[in-house]
């Protein structure tokens, strides 16, 4: 009788097993090449009611990057009243603010123009790169502007 239970404990126990493992596998692939070029030395100036974003573009290893893999940008901003703007060294929360495509990369330089800000205050931007099929590289340094008077 003590067999028997055995037995067929063991036997519930292969059964569960085979269900947990048991299922379609996908086929192997191999991991997406990581995007590396990224905006180093990013600044940010108020200019004709829009904010200019410019900065180097280097690869993973410090190199010039190839400007061809680049095809837009994503801006990444957090906005502060001018009276309650955050403590040196808080940190800050960005959020996404807008997605350029676009040439953005020239020799070796970023620009580009970033509109739509629409209040007086701190203005904190970075940004990343972006390559073909979404693929995002590293963020860049944190860029401040402040907008005293709207034009």
């Amino acid at each position: 009788m003590k067999r028997a239970a055995g037995l067929s404990l063991l036997l519930l126990g292969v059964l569960v097993f085979q269900a947990v493992s048991c299922g379609k596998k996908a086929p192997p692939f191999l991991p997406e090449r990581k995007f590396s070029p990224a905006v180093t030395a990013l600044t940010a100036e108020w200019r004709d009611g829009s904010v200019r974003l410019t900065g180097n573009v280097v690869s993973r290893n410090g190199q010039a990057a190839n400007a061809s893999d680049v095809v837009g940008c994503r801006v990444y901003h957090a906005g502060y009243d001018l009276e309650t703007p955050p403590c040196e060294g808080c940190p800050i929360a960005f959020e996404m603010f807008e997605e350029i495509e676009g040439p953005v990369v020239e020799t070796g330089r970023f620009r580009c123009q970033v509109s739509g800000i629409e209040k007086k205050g701190i203005h904190y931007f970075r940004v990343r790169l972006l390559g073909r099929n979404g693929v995002s590289g590293p963020s860049s340094n944190t860029a401040k502007v402040v907008v005293e008077e709207m034009t």
